[in-house]
């Protein structure tokens, strides 16, 4: 249903311009600002307690908003947001292209009263639950992010401290891998130990059999032996290493505690379950997805799905182009993305009795001669279809 008269806003971090329009754009109030605070939105009430009925309207920006989108469910005020992309579009259809905060208020009005609702209404997490775990979805993202850094850094300062170490382990962060690094410090401080005292330091912080740890100590003395480090023992350097050792194993552990958390939240859904039924998705890469979808019952379709996550093809047709074999949209949830991507390359390389609709799918559009990437996108909006099938079907994939 669309409203006669709205109340538009041009959001920004602390304030917002604020004006009153009817459904043919005619100015009813002036334009003004607002700051974000109880004392500014009472002036936003005024202004609706003023006029017939109105509707509040705005732009989705991501984090400003939320101050404004609470106000307003708290005062039981109608509002709605509008995606940026077609506030944009109808900005670009002036042959001046003139973008100020006062014109923004009138361009944003007219993507509500001009655009379809399907265009302009950004689907909103209502529940609560969705809403918890797409935050802890995108605070485990935030978090990885600073892991992979904290680990290029430690990485880097090893290769100084203990030259070559990496090549006794086939995990560098594991406890075995660390024990001597946080004990010792430097190469040449543990080539005066023997190898009772090594076995020892790795029996007591890695819980390992006595067996494996004696293999372990004879294999990192030989190590030290031979090994020539880039610092003294007495050098900074070794404090540093040691500092970004634990702050690897700190985001380590809050991304642990993020990701189960996540998890135990996925779990409580209709839907975690039957995706995590499709081979190659765990109870990881699962609920990061269900947690990135929301209630899967908003879409009314497959298509729906695709062009959410931004993977449905950009169709441009003109002249001898035909338009169909372009490059995907990319108008959609970014993250969402990034983790079906890499649940579709987990579920090909995985080596199953059976073919699934994804691997024949993908062998097929191979076979066609399209590229790796190519047909791993195409496998990619496959998969989604198949996501939504067993979540709105309830069940197990097969």
């Amino acid at each position: 249903m669309k409203y006669l008269n709205c109340i538009s806003l041009d959001v920004s971090k602390d304030s917002s311009h604020i004006q009153a329009f009817d459904a043919q754009l005619n100015k009813l109030s002036k334009v003004n600002i607002i700051e974000h605070t109880l004392e500014g939105f009472s002036d936003l009430r005024i202004l609706y307690d003023s006029l017939d009925n109105p509707v509040v309207v705005f732009e989705a920006t991501g984090i400003y908003h939320r101050g404004l989108q609470k106000y307003l469910k708290d005062a039981l005020i109608p509002f709605v947001m509008i995606n940026p992309l077609v506030s944009a579009k109808i900005r670009k259809q002036s042959l001046r292209s003139i973008k100020t905060d006062k014109k923004d208020c009138r361009t944003i009005a007219k993507a509500y009263f001009t655009a379809d609702a399907k265009d302009t209404m950004v689907e909103l997490i209502t529940e609560s639950h969705y809403n918890d775990m797409r935050q802890l979805s995108r605070y485990y993202e935030d978090t990885l992010v600073h892991l992979v850094k904290a680990k290029g850094s430690y990485n880097a300062k090893l290769d100084i401290v203990f030259p070559g170490y990496k090549k006794l382990f086939s995990n560098i962060y594991s406890d075995t891998a660390t024990a001597v690094i946080i004990k010792y410090k430097h190469p040449d401080t543990v080539k005066k130990q023997k190898i009772q005292s090594i076995k020892k330091c790795l029996i007591k912080d890695t819980h390992h059999t006595e067996a494996y740890c004696d293999k372990q100590a004879v294999k990192i003395l030989a190590y030290v032996n031979n090994c020539c480090s880039g610092c003294y023992a007495t050098d900074i350097d070794c404090d540093i290493l040691l500092d970004l050792l634990g702050t690897v194993k700190l985001f380590e552990l809050k991304c642990n505690k993020i990701l189960q958390d996540l998890i135990a939240l996925a779990k409580q859904t209709d839907y975690f379950e039957f995706i995590c039924s499709i081979p190659g998705i765990g109870e990881n890469l699962a609920s990061r997805i269900v947690a990135e979808i929301g209630d899967i019952k908003r879409f009314k379709g497959s298509k729906q799905l695709i062009a959410y996550a931004g993977t449905d093809p950009h169709i441009y047709q003109s002249g001898t182009r035909d338009g169909v074999h372009l490059n995907i949209s990319k108008k959609g949830n970014k993250i969402l993305r990034t983790i079906l991507y890499l649940a579709t390359s987990c579920h090909l390389r995985l080596k199953t009795k059976h073919n699934t609709v994804i691997t024949e799918f993908y062998a097929k559009k191979k076979q066609q001669g399209k590229p790796h990437k190519v047909a791993l996108v195409a496998s990619l909006n496959k998969l989604l279809k198949v996501i939504y099938s067993v979540s709105t079907n309830q069940t197990i994939f097969r």
